[in-house]
């Protein structure tokens, strides 16, 4: 029912309303073993962010660990985005999570930012110094401040 239009409006009523805590087992277990079909999908993401933004806590984190490691892939598809920004206004332990997951893929941007050429090179180091500000490991910063600024030495030769 969660991956049609009609669907979803009931099953939110339902994720909402259920207080029975047996029903409510059953659909928590239902959500977490349809938990990635969910958040990509054009009505079932609405689910998920009516549990992040209804349910107990401890509930939510049980059934968003399912998503870690996978912020960052799961931020770039259209539906799973809006879910992975209540996870992350949600509680701030998950942004930190989100930017582990950022410093992991580091080495990965960074060799995109070597490689890309005339205005999508110089469009990754403008949005790259515009989000510096929200990294809060000094190291990380100034390795991409020293690089940035290497590319813009470089680039004016």
């Amino acid at each position: 029912m969660a991956y049609n239009a009609n669907g979803i409006c009931l099953v939110k009523k339902i994720l909402l309303m259920t207080n029975k805590i047996e029903l409510h087992k059953k659909l928590k277990k239902l959500i977490k073993e349809n938990a990635l079909n969910l958040i990509v999908h054009q009505y079932g993401n609405y689910a998920v962010q009516t549990i992040i933004e209804n349910w107990d806590e401890s509930e939510v984190d049980e059934i968003i660990e399912i998503y870690r490691d996978k912020y960052v892939f799961l931020s770039n598809k259209k539906f799973a985005s809006n879910v992975i920004e209540r996870i992350i206004e949600k509680n701030g332990k998950n942004l930190e999570n989100y930017l582990d997951e950022i410093y992991k893929g580091y080495n990965l941007v960074e060799k995109a930012v070597d490689f890309a050429g005339g205005k999508i090179k110089e469009k990754l180091i403008e949005e790259i110094n515009d989000n510096l500000k929200f990294l809060e490991n000094p190291k990380i910063i100034n390795r991409w401040k020293n690089n940035l600024e290497l590319d813009n030495n470089s680039s004016s030769i």
